[in-house]
This record gives structure tokens, C-alpha cells and sequence, in this order.
């Protein structure tokens, strides 16, 4: 899973998550590493 490190509310953040995949036409197959860079996000390791 991803977490929101960008100063905005989490619905805002997963609105824009959308919008990114919806811009690169990627939503089936996001490549999650372009969208992490684009948008600011850090995946978090499972512990």
C-alpha cells in the first residue's frame, strides 16, 4: 500500500492518484514507480 505524504486531505490525494492514472491511460496496469515519482508517494514496507 501507498501513503499520502503530500500535505492534502486523503480524499484529494487518491482523487489526484486517479487523475494521474487516467492522464497515462495506465489505470488497468499502473506502473505504480512513474506515479510514486510524479506524485510524491513512498510505498511502505509490509513489517
Amino acid at each position: 500500500m501507498y501513503r499520502n505524504t503530500m500535505r492534502c486531505s486523503e480524499e484529494d490525494y487518491y482523487a489526484l492518484v486517479c487523475a494521474v492514472e487516467r492522464y497515462l491511460n495506465i489505470a488497468d496496469d499502473p506502473d505504480w514507480k512513474i506515479i510514486c515519482a510524479i506524485i510524491g508517494i513512498e510505498e511502505e514496507e509490509d513489517v
